[in-house]
């Protein structure tokens, strides 16, 4: 009781501090307040909307800890993957199961569904008068509405404040006893998961016990017992694996808990009335918009910033867990985490001021790191981290006991991707501590690379491993892979962060950081994969044309690893961005495996090239890669449809939202650029932004109006700002600063010192 009932303090004091010192930033274009602006991006269904031949995308609601999609009547009808959809159902992170490779995989753990009392169906569009469906991403709340034999209103939530809470409240005046809705909760999924998927579960052991209004259920799988309840305001009745709720009352409250040590004890939020739980779920709601927003212009680019926003925060929990699969609680295709699909959600997180969150997930990446490097030594053979393409749930001594599950167990690149993570986190935090926390990662990282560099005859070193494997999944499987260049990029980036984050902290063990120093004095030997057309191969010996990768590894200086010293005029790297339809294969049709579309557009933006970013945006073809009303992005862009059940892909779609912070304003160079990318039409319209955190944690405020700006620093951890001003905008003045020029010219870098906690203005 002690700790819920701290956990519910410091909860309440956020919110507390959080909602004192933001009025003034609403709606600074004087057009829109903040709720407005937000609610740009909700996703409205009615009966017209379904008639444009566009099919229905099950809506999300979650939280990282539960939640799940759900269909046009407010349930969860479609448990199957399907296209372009995906699956509706009822997900819990910790509901997995160990399968025969050793890999653990996530599957459902229930499927909402409802009917009649006389047996008949509620999936009945047509009789239904005064449809409505809204996810209002704003207080994170999906209603649904009709009159179908009765009226109806569903609102679903999963909740903010208490992440082990779903909360269904569904208001009905039945027409007549026989139309009383019935709710069923399906407790068994294994049918559903095994039906379209590639990697099976076995049935579940299900035991229900039922007291009045709630049903106590144990979820056990060869590897993991889940144990919920389930409150149904009204008598809770179990039959066949699942549980049926009659809604007899016209408000009916339905709560699904689950039990941890970490989140309140059900009994306790059992006791909150729906009203009171909507309230405090909303507050966290509207705290995580006036932390960060945008005003954008253009409606697709506002539906995809707001959206994709709200499915980074619905997938960051405010405790620590294990980050999400791809696809998130609803389990399309993927049932496990890969890091560096993680890394690209993650990044958003303190650039948007999310850094509580991110600290709680970085957690995770930090307690595990025993496991990490016991399972580095039996895998590998070495010292350090290297964190596993899958990492499993628990049980690390089991998973990949005998044999990896693949060859993409040998990526060699993917531990640098939990070290930026780490790394990325103090950088737009500024919070020292934080990084003494998490230095660990960032020295057993490096240990890793440090231990798979070897001297070579020219002075200057390779990377290599007997079974590596590249980040390029097209390319060749057999292993003895010397010089992977995606390897290589990671091993100097974790190097550079380890040699910066030791100096920072004046830590770091001794041996190691010599030996880092040395390899990364001497360099990494790339000069043999330099091809014909000025770009890098992808390892030594790679022959393969142009146009046969997966993915466009060579970007990653400019796209995910930033090192602006790569990235000059005729590099590798620019070449590479320069010629990035010549890479991939059929990126021209335009056809993409996994996220390669989206690490164009972001290098296009980075590179400050507005036309660029435009054509990598066109690339995304609509009813293929993206539904045509920006919900959901898919996996891959192909002309064939068989792709689409790999819906909700989250890493695509934080790729865009970081590529349209990035036009507004990035740092990966090492100092600010503001407005470094406006898009087309953006230069002679209108648009504002709040929030976005930069280096060392300055606090970035802007408004634009036909090229006329106003631009706010906030100070963070560091006494003064780097920055510059790149479209042509004549004089520009500073405001407010100790040190440091009073005007200055477009294109010009500049370093502005604060005056105490005060903020810097700029305006032209």
């Amino acid at each position: 009781m002690k700790k819920n009932f701290l956990y519910t303090a410091c909860i309440c004091a956020t919110l507390l501090l959080s909602n004192c010192s933001v009025a003034d930033r609403q709606g600074r274009d004087g057009s829109r307040d903040l709720e407005q602006i937000v609610r740009r991006g909700n996703v409205v269904y009615d009966m017209d909307e379904l008639q444009t031949g566009h099919p229905h995308i099950p809506l999300l609601v979650s939280n990282g800890i539960v939640g799940g999609c759900f269909d046009h009547m407010g349930f969860q009808s479609r448990p199957n993957t399907g296209t372009p959809e995906g699956r509706t159902v009822f997900g819990y992170i910790g509901n997995y199961e160990r399968n025969a490779s050793s890999r653990q995989i996530q599957f459902p753990l229930a499927v909402i569904s409802a009917g009649f009392a006389d047996g008949s169906s509620v999936l009945n569009l047509m009789d239904s008068k005064n449809y409505r469906q809204e996810l209002d991403i704003y207080t994170g709340i999906l209603t649904t509405e009709y009159d179908l034999f009765g009226e109806t209103k569903i609102q679903a939530l999963a909740h903010q404040a208490y992440p082990n809470l779903f909360v269904m409240q569904i208001d009905r005046k039945a027409a007549s006893p026989e139309k009383e809705l019935v709710l069923k909760i399906n407790c068994e999924t294994s049918a559903c998961q095994n039906r379209d998927f590639l990697w099976p579960v076995q049935p579940e052991k299900v035991s229900v016990r039922t007291e009045g209004n709630k049903a106590y259920i144990t979820s056990t799988t060869n590897i993991a017992t889940t144990e919920w309840i389930v409150d149904g305001d009204n008598p809770v009745t179990f039959k066949e694996n699942i549980l049926y709720i009659p809604l007899h009352k016209e408000n009916n409250t339905v709560k699904i808990a689950v039990k941890r040590p970490d989140t309140p004890a059900p009994a306790e939020l059992f006791d909150k009335s729906f009203a009171e739980l909507k309230k405090s779920h909303e507050a966290v709601w509207a705290d995580a918009w006036r932390k960060s927003w945008v005003d954008l212009p253009d409606d697709r680019a506002q539906k995809i910033w707001t959206r994709m926003k709200y499915y980074a925060v619905s997938h960051f929990p405010v405790i620590e867990e294990k980050p999400l699969i791809p696809t998130g609680l609803n389990g399309n295709i993927w049932g496990f985490t890969f890091p560096q699909d993680v890394y690209y959600v993650a990044e958003n997180m303190p650039r948007l001021g999310f850094t509580d969150r991110s600290a709680k997930a970085l957690d995770y990446w930090l307690h595990i790191l025993p496991e990490v490097q016991k399972y580095t030594k039996r895998i590998m053979g070495v010292d350090g981290a290297f964190y596993p393409w899958t990492p499993p749930y628990t049980d690390w001594d089991s998973y990949e006991k005998d044999s990896v599950v693949g060859a993409d167990s040998y990526e060699l690149h993917n531990p640098a991707y939990v070290l930026a993570i780490a790394w990325h986190h103090y950088q737009r935090s500024g919070n020292k501590e934080d990084l003494q926390r998490y230095f660990p990662i960032i020295e057993e990282v490096s240990r890793f690379y440090v231990d798979i560099s070897e001297p070579n005859a020219k002075g200057t070193y390779d990377v290599y491993h007997d079974n590596s494997r590249g980040q390029d999944e097209a390319s060749t499987t057999d292993g003895k892979l010397r010089n992977l260049l995606c390897a290589s990029y990671s091993a100097e980036y974790a190097l550079r962060t380890y040699l910066e984050a030791a100096a920072l902290l004046n830590a770091g063990d001794a041996a190691l950081l010599s030996r880092a120093k040395e390899i990364y004095a001497k360099g990494y030997d790339r000069e043999p994969l330099l091809r014909p057309e000025g770009w890098y191969a992808t390892y030594l010996g790679d022959t393969r044309p142009a146009g046969m990768q997966k993915h466009p590894v060579q970007l990653n200086p400019i796209a995910y690893l930033p090192m602006p010293e790569h990235v000059y005029e005729g590099a590798p790297a620019v070449k590479a961005w320069q010629h990035r339809y010549q890479l991939t294969d059929e990126a021209n049709k335009p056809i993409t495996l996994g996220w390669t579309i989206g690490e164009f557009a972001l290098a296009s933006c980075r590179m400050r090239d507005a036309a660029a970013v435009e054509k990598d945006l066109s690339a995304i073809q609509l009813c293929r890669g993206a539904d045509p009303r920006w919900i959901q992005f898919y996996e891959s862009s192909f002309w064939e449809g068989w792709h689409l059940s790999k819906s909700y892909y989250f890493p695509m779609m934080a790729l865009y939202l970081q590529m349209y912070t990035d036009a507004l304003v990035q740092d990966w160079r090492g100092y600010v650029d503001l407005f470094p990318c406006l898009l087309e039409g953006w230069g002679k319209d209108k648009f504002s932004f709040h929030g976005i955190h930069v280096k060392d944690g300055a606090i970035i405020d802007g408004r634009w109006d036909n090229g006329k700006f106003e631009v706010t620093i906030l100070p963070g951890a560091s006494a003064a700002i780097e920055l510059m001003v790149t479209p042509e905008t004549g004089t520009i003045r500073a405001e407010g600063q100790k040190e440091g020029p009073a005007t200055f010219k477009s294109g010009e870098k500049v370093t502005l010192a604060f005056k105490d906690a005060k903020p810097i203005r700029l305006s032209n």
